[in-house]
């Protein structure tokens, strides 16, 4: 069994902030409205060069607390502010109307969730991300955790890989296309080359979980724990079995994650290309559609309707 040290966790993610701050001037921090209110504060989010300057959210009152501990200010709309870069988070990120006018406007886009409800609604932001040149971004935190980068290569290792299990925090499902941080961080180790998918709800109010089978022959168990179940874990199956334990912590994960979007907004581009996004996307799609069969069945991701629209 091989650990990953706490301490050179820490170590690592203070250092990469630290070098990007001694490298930023006043006139390099970024001006962003916060769409839905994230579990991070303004103050975070400054100190890696990016100055909230509006918020809103549905519940007023969530959006008034929030702005209180910054110099940001509360938004009557969510449409039309007028800033560098916004970040879409939680069940507010299904809106391909509003992030297209964003993206319209060459205001940079970062969606805390998945791209889209359907293949045609993505496919047309990445056209719309493409034509102004604005970039767009949809991820969760679970694809750029200090766990993940050290699976990714453990799996190059250990190739040919036969099966692995993966667990990940994720929120109580809020209807049947929850699931999102599963498929981002079962894409983010082993990429998107995935024939076959199906996702199983022992019961609908639980985190539900998706088994993946790669064309390679892998299969995959992505398991959804709720969030106060503990830190994610994961197992890969080849040549030999490594069990890794992910010893970091919240503030951590959050940390590099925010320095992720600082990177996109500074420099105008996302860290990942439009092609993998949709790729990730329409796996993700094709495990909601097994979701509404009773049974979880398995589907081709290739035959997933691009007009197929998550309700």
């Amino acid at each position: 069994m091989e650990h990953i040290s706490r301490r050179g966790l820490l170590g690592t993610a203070a250092a990469v902030a630290s070098t990007t701050l001694a490298n930023e001037t006043p006139s390099a921090k970024v001006r962003i409205g916060l769409i839905g209110c994230p579990p991070i504060s303004a103050a975070a989010l400054d100190r890696f060069g990016i100055g909230v300057a509006y918020v809103w959210d549905p519940d007023r009152s969530r959006a008034d607390a929030f702005a209180a501990t910054s110099s940001a200010r509360t938004a009557d709309r969510p449409e039309g502010m007028k800033v560098d870069g916004v970040v879409i988070s939680g069940a507010h990120a299904f809106q391909p109307k509003l992030v297209a006018s964003y993206l319209n406007s060459r205001v940079a886009v970062w969606i805390d969730g998945a791209l889209a409800p359907s293949g045609k609604a993505a496919e047309d932001l990445s056209s719309a991300s493409e034509r102004s040149g604005a970039p767009l971004m949809a991820a969760t935190k679970e694809e750029f955790l200090p766990l993940t980068a050290s699976l990714r290569e453990s799996a190059k290792v250990l190739a040919p890989l036969t099966a692995a299990m993966l667990a990940v925090g994720a929120p109580k499902p809020a209807g049947r296309w929850s699931g999102i941080e599963a498929v981002n961080l079962t894409c983010a180790i082993f990429g998107t080359d995935v024939s076959h998918v199906a996702r199983i709800a022992v019961a609908p109010d639980s985190v539900n979980f998706t088994v993946a089978i790669r064309s390679s022959g892998l299969h995959v168990i992505a398991q959804g724990l709720p969030l106060s179940a503990g830190l994610p874990w994961a197992r890969l199956y080849g040549t030999d079995m490594i069990d890794r334990a992910h010893v970091g912590d919240a503030e951590t994960d959050w940390a590099i994650y925010t320095l992720a979007m600082q990177q996109m907004f500074r420099s105008r581009k996302a860290p990942q290309s439009l092609d993998y996004q949709l790729a990730k996307t329409k796996f993700y799609l094709a495990s909601c559609r097994s979701a509404t069969h009773a049974d979880g069945r398995e589907l081709a991701v290739a035959d997933l309707p691009s007009d197929w629209t998550v309700t």
